[in-house]
């Protein structure tokens, strides 16, 4: 058993770094984008989500070759290719974003949290949403400021699993015809107004992420 458990180790090991990148690259935009398209035109824009996963990884493994090989970040090149104001306004840019796509988050997991709650409550109202934001920011303040990298990589490992898990049994749970997701892969986008903005999203809003 030790054995066993011992090897399991290695291997999040070994994996704990790509899981830690696919829990950063999936957000509130990729969620939102791909929930609608799968709504809409169930199995059709299946292209995109691999089309954006193929740009994902490109874009992941050049910055991580360019940071190997220079020993700068993908911002230091900016300014020395570039010049600090272009380097500040991405910078600034990807701030501003990221703290976008947090609230975003927080907006999500608190409501979720606060609807299965209303069954364990007396009053059936559920914990209020604020409570939990505050409960939950605090958490992650406290786990950025007081916990080492290797600590944040586990937990994320964990959550990153466990999304993933959901991830296969909700598409074993809705899928009817698996071979609707072959007919997806073939490019194509529908005829409705904003079906573009939704492939647009999908693949940028996951590659953007990078």
């Amino acid at each position: 058993m030790k054995n066993i458990l011992k090897k399991i180790g290695i291997a999040l090991a070994a994996f704990g770094p790509g899981l830690f990148l696919v829990g950063y690259n999936i957000g509130t935009g990729s969620v939102t984008s791909m929930a609608s398209a799968g709504a809409s035109y169930g199995m059709e824009l299946t292209w995109a989500v691999l089309v954006s996963c193929i740009f994902t990884y490109i874009l992941i493994v050049t910055f991580g070759q360019y940071t190997l090989v220079t020993g700068k970040t993908a911002i230091q090149s900016f300014k020395d290719n570039f010049g600090k104001p272009t380097a500040q306004i991405v910078l600034w840019s990807l701030i501003i974003s990221e703290m976008v796509s947090s609230i975003g988050v927080m907006a999500i997991v608190s409501e979720v949290i606060h609807e299965y709650s209303k069954n364990f409550t007396s009053s059936g109202d559920g914990l209020s949403t604020i409570i939990i934001t505050v409960v939950i920011a605090g958490f992650i303040v406290a786990l950025l400021f007081n916990g080492k990298y290797s600590l944040v990589e586990k937990i994320l490992i964990v959550f990153v699993s466990l999304m993933g898990l959901s991830f296969i049994l909700t598409s074993f749970l809705v899928i009817n015809n698996p071979a609707d997701i072959l007919t997806g892969m073939i490019p194509s986008i529908p005829e409705e107004t904003n079906a573009g903005l939704i492939v647009a999203g999908m693949i940028g809003t996951t590659m953007g992420g990078v």
